[in-house]
């Protein structure tokens, strides 16, 4: 049998004809526009005016999408898949990296560093790349010497220096040797080696980070994320540790709703000699400094006639030093006589002292307390 072969055309002609002719197409009917590129479908009964488009090169508006549930793959940037695994979709970004939506947050970052970041390394904010709009990653320091708020996640690709890669903060990274770390264990950052992880809680001063958990152990191994950033006391809103010294503690004030640092309560406590019949010339140290010091209040007692002394403050005991009172004459009395104070506040380290310049009458005891 002879095979006929025939070819179909579709009834064609610029848009402009169409609209001027107005015709009536056949229910079923394609009218193409040779100009647009657009075509519409004949009803029987409406004009060419009336009817809609047809959906060709056009954007369609759909109100859903079915993906198959199995067998899919999205491996080349811009595909998407159904992950059965995981109960989500899949979006291929590119460099070998796929996010599952809703159980994953990545984003760009580039490697200004000289050396390629391998995948699964932890990383820190290392500045930003120009008006690229995009952060500057380094492998994360993890020894105190930098905040914890730095770390931002774990390389999901391996991205080489000077090259953009992605960096997971939340989720799953996928395929990295996590054969060091049993299943189940939690990751903290290596204070000691940039970048890697430890899974035992680092002592302070280095950082507690425990950023990710170890889901599979092996060489082909897979880890969940969770960046978190930890933060020093000083951090916290409501405390003010200022210019804090060795041994400062911290102490709630009330008045401003925080907490500050304070010296100890017995580092602030009144420090007090008693000399039995004191003579003029007489010189005993009294403390030395330990921080920077304002006295509060210098008050003298005299049992029987009066002396005349001055407190002083030098970082050598041999020296004259810095008067730290006006010189002060005390008589007689059980109630104290406070001295004009000058010269504050005492630096750190200075050795504090009482001269007794002058002596008049019989006095029995002369005593002398400093207060902070």
């Amino acid at each position: 049998m002879a095979t006929t072969r025939q070819r179909i055309k579709l009834r064609r002609d610029t848009a402009a004809n169409w609209t001027a002719a107005n015709p009536v197409l056949p229910a079923g009917e394609v009218g193409y526009e040779t100009d647009t590129k657009q075509a519409k479908v004949g009803n029987g009964s409406s004009v060419w005016s009336a009817l809609e488009y047809a959906p060709l090169n056009r954007n369609p508006v759909l109100q859903s999408i079915q993906l198959l549930t199995t067998g899919g793959n999205a491996d080349t940037a811009g595909e998407l898949a159904w992950n059965e695994d995981e109960q989500t979709l899949d979006v291929a970004k590119g460099g070998g990296t796929v996010l599952q939506v809703g159980q994953e947050m990545s984003f760009l970052v580039h490697n200004d560093t000289a050396n390629t970041i391998t995948e699964g390394t932890g990383v820190m904010y290392a500045g930003t790349y120009g008006a690229s709009g995009q952060l500057k990653v380094a492998p994360m320091i993890a020894n105190g010497s930098l905040p914890g708020h730095v770390f931002l996640g774990v390389v999901t690709e391996t991205v080489p220096a000077g090259q953009d890669g992605f960096v997971t903060t939340f989720g799953k990274v996928r395929g990295i040797n996590t054969s060091a770390y049993p299943t189940d264990s939690i990751l903290y950052c290596d204070p000691v080696n940039p970048g890697g992880f430890v899974t035992v809680e680092p002592d302070g001063p280095n950082l507690k980070l425990p950023v990710a958990a170890v889901i599979h152990s092996g060489n082909n191994g897979t880890i969940f994320v969770r960046a978190a950033t930890g933060q020093f006391i000083k951090d916290c809103h409501d405390v003010e540790t200022g210019d804090a010294h060795d041994g400062d503690v911290l102490t709630w004030v009330d008045a401003m709703n925080r907490w500050e640092h304070k010296p100890p309560v017995n580092g602030s406590a009144p420090r007090s000699i008693t000399i039995a019949g004191p003579l003029a010339g007489d010189s005993f140290t009294l403390f030395r400094t330990s921080r920077d010091t304002t006295l509060a209040s210098v008050t003298g007692l005299v049992s029987g006639g009066s002396v005349t002394y001055e407190l002083r403050y030098a970082s050598d005991r041999t020296t004259a030093g810095t008067l730290a009172t006006i010189s002060d004459t005390v008589t007689n009395t059980t109630t104290g006589d406070a001295a004009t104070l000058q010269n504050q506040p005492i630096l750190a380290a200075r050795w504090v002292w009482i001269e007794i310049t002058a002596v008049s009458g019989t006095v029995g005891e002369f005593n002398l307390s400093v207060g902070f």
